[in-house]
């Protein structure tokens, strides 16, 4: 698997919507241990917490919008794999 720095080594990342990025971080660090890794303008924020990692990122926090980040080797392989299982693509430009 190839190394990217930008991003926590977490195999499971969740991204996290709330509607404001900075008092979610400060709570979220507060109340449940995390620390601050990366913060990306006013809309994103990673957050790690022992060998785990959150993103934060900027909208609702209907539980609708909640998305898995998951590390994979081969993503081609890992988006055929899920298209066959009939799993819905819901933003395919991010893969």
């Amino acid at each position: 698997m190839h190394g990217n720095r930008s991003m926590p080594a977490s195999t499971i990342i969740p991204e996290l919507p709330y509607p404001g990025v900075y008092e979610a971080v400060e709570w979220l660090c507060q109340a449940f241990g995390f620390t601050e890794r990366l913060r990306i303008g006013t809309h994103r924020a990673q957050l790690t917490c022992g060998s785990g990692a959150i993103v934060v990122t900027q909208g609702s926090t209907a539980w609708a919008s909640c998305a898995l980040m998951v590390r994979v080797d081969d993503v081609d392989s890992h988006h055929a794999q899920s298209v066959q299982a009939g799993a819905p693509i819901l933003n395919p430009t991010r893969i």
